[in-house]
């Protein structure tokens, strides 16, 4: 029997072996710059950090571009290499997307382009859309390759000194600790890739859960109320008029990720202004809705 090793092992597979992996490449490009990562579907795999993840690297020049993802259950370290099992179920998954650049020490801002290839032997039942949260706006990936975009950067980080650096370890070097490298988890994604059951209308979903503006509004009799999750989870709506007391109780329970409508049949309240409460995940949301004559 072989000793167990200290530290993880690569095994090298036969020529004739099979990938069963998907690999979704993310191409980004500004002015002469390009950099790619890559999402990684099939097993093994896990929604956090596994072997086949790779960490994004800090840059080792003033000039460079980054693109990288975050992994859906450890939302704090970024990735190049992002391995994550395909969805199951109705339950889709939402991949935050970051990107940045900077040309000679100074941020770079001005036009982006991500371009992607899609396998040829992507599931049917399962698609894949690139959400937009400046611009509130929802792409196909399998409609489009690329997207083209306008990316303000304020990040700079030039090296303090360009001279050759002879580096002398003050103790043994030993492994990193990937939480080292972290984001902070309530930063909010500019982009994310959306990975959802295939037949559904491609709408637009925030990153965290909102309540919609409802419809019509003023209304008489009944408006339609609609809010976003990006993923399954309780969702509350609740009615108070204008001296804060509560008027209706629209829902309180569960609810599948994307959009939900709601019926609100107003009809036995007066005419005046009224406040759509919205609480979910820890997002709490007003809306004004008036009832007219």
């Amino acid at each position: 029997m072989l000793p167990k090793a200290p530290y993880p092992v690569v095994f090298l597979r036969s020529a004739g072996a099979k990938d069963t992996k998907l690999s979704v490449a993310l191409k980004l490009q500004a002015q002469d710059l390009n950099t790619t990562s890559y999402l990684s579907f099939g097993d093994p795999a896990a929604l956090g950090i596994d072997y086949w993840d790779a960490f994004r690297l800090e840059p080792m020049s003033e000039t460079w571009l980054e693109l990288f993802s975050l992994s859906p259950e450890n939302p704090k370290i970024p990735l190049v290499i992002n391995n994550l099992p395909l969805p199951s179920g109705e339950q889709g998954m939402n991949i935050s997307l970051f990107v940045d650049g900077q040309l000679r020490g100074q941020g770079l801002s001005g036009s982006y382009i991500l371009s992607w290839e899609i396998p040829a032997a992507w599931p049917p039942d399962w698609e894949l859309s690139l959400h937009d949260h400046s611009r509130q706006l929802a792409v196909s990936m399998h409609e489009q390759s690329s997207y083209s975009f306008e990316h303000r950067s304020s990040v700079t980080r030039a090296l303090k000194d360009s001279r050759p650096l002879i580096y002398k370890a003050p103790r043994p070097i030993t492994r990193i600790d990937p939480g080292s490298l972290t984001r902070s988890s309530t930063e909010l994604p500019p982009y994310t890739i959306r990975v959802s059951k295939a037949g559904k209308a491609l709408e637009y979903i925030a990153p965290q859960p909102k309540l919609l503006t409802n419809y019509p509004n003023p209304f008489t009799g009944v408006s339609r109320v609609r809010f976003s999750l990006p993923k399954a989870d309780k969702a509350a709506l609740r009615v108070y008029n204008a001296q804060g007391l509560l008027v209706a109780l629209l829902a309180d329970a569960e609810f599948p990720e994307g959009i939900s409508e709601l019926e609100w049949n107003a009809g036995a309240l007066p005419a005046g202004l009224y406040f759509i409460r919205f609480s979910s995940g820890g997002v709490l949301q007003t809306n004004k809705a008036i009832i007219k004559n």
